[in-house]
């Protein structure tokens, strides 16, 4: 909540500076999982595309956030025996691409633009009792948006999950083997 806290200050300010050097989003992805607690490790389930490119140059720090981020929100909003999905492959072009998928409350069309807006939360979020001040995914926008990539959240209604998916540009194959 804190580091949430202190990136949501950072974004608004305009200060949300990220230290890049080469690192691997599959990396990243299956560090953030493994220092989950037990009960919620079990409940993610990451799926890898194989032999795929996803080094860019971003700052693994924020990334965890992120990464934390949205798989605290899927599990938070998701009923207790349902599993979180978590895809890590390409993208379009030179990306690489995160998709964060439950199967939980859901949101109405109108809703989806609204959740990127800073203290913004559901109605369906506040009524079900999980914590929450609304900067969760305000903070992960300004994440992606410091790493040059695209947040994008959908949802097919109430009770019908949502899915967050992540983009962001990857390095040139050459330069990442090179860094290795």
């Amino acid at each position: 909540m804190i580091d949430t806290l202190s990136d949501a200050s950072r974004v608004a300010m305009g200060a949300l500076d990220a230290d890049p050097e080469p690192v691997s989003l599959d990396h990243v992805v299956r560090d953030t999982v493994a220092s989950l607690g037990p009960e919620a490790r079990d409940r993610v389930r990451v799926t890898v595309v194989p032999g795929a490119h996803l080094i860019g140059l971003w700052d693994a720090s924020l990334l965890r956030r992120l990464v934390a981020n949205l798989i605290g929100n899927a599990l938070k909003y998701s009923p207790a025996e349902q599993l979180v999905q978590v895809e890590v492959g390409p993208g379009e072009g030179p990306t690489a691409r995160l998709a964060v998928r439950d199967q939980g409350i859901g949101m109405a069309p109108d809703e989806l633009d609204r959740v990127f807006e800073r203290f913004a939360r559901t109605d369906r979020a506040r009524q079900s009792g999980a914590a929450g001040l609304g900067l969760g995914l305000y903070a992960c926008r300004g994440i992606v948006s410091a790493h040059g990539g695209t947040i994008v959240v959908t949802s097919e209604g109430y009770d019908r999950g949502t899915a967050v998916t992540v983009t962001l540009p990857t390095m040139d194959e050459e330069l990442a083997g090179a860094d290795e």
